[in-house]
């Protein structure tokens, strides 16, 4: 996991681009003249699926100054402590939300499990 910087959308369209040029290069290697697919609706040609095969994750590990962010479909974001070495990177628990007895339960190892454990419980 990168993003020390906090730039996750960044390391994602890196990453992106990466999917995309391994994807052309086996393309190449087994004579698919095609670079990429382009199988989605827009009608762009610009090849917005780049393999059903490859996942691209860039886990967003918020800090204590992220607190008005706002989750799709709802709930409360995990929040770390904001300090210059990124605690969520050596598997600190969350100081946002905390339990009953004033401490948290989850750790960022503790997410990185659960997004492991769910996707490779993915039939799809």
């Amino acid at each position: 996991i990168h993003g020390a910087t906090r730039n996750a959308d960044d390391y994602f369209c890196s990453m992106v681009t990466a999917a995309q040029h391994f994807v052309a290069m086996e393309k190449l290697k087994n004579g698919i003249t095609t670079m990429l697919n382009d199988d989605d609706d827009d009608d762009d040609n610009n090849g917005d699926v780049i393999n059903p095969s490859i996942l691209v994750v860039a886990p967003r590990f918020a800090q204590l100054g992220d607190k008005d962010l706002t989750l799709v479909g709802g709930g409360t974001a995990l929040l770390w402590k904001k300090d210059h070495d990124g605690a969520w990177r050596y598997g600190a628990d969350a100081v946002y939300p905390l339990e009953n007895n004033g401490t948290s339960a989850i750790s960022s190892y503790d997410c990185v499990d659960a997004l492991v454990r769910i996707l490779s419980s993915s039939t799809s």
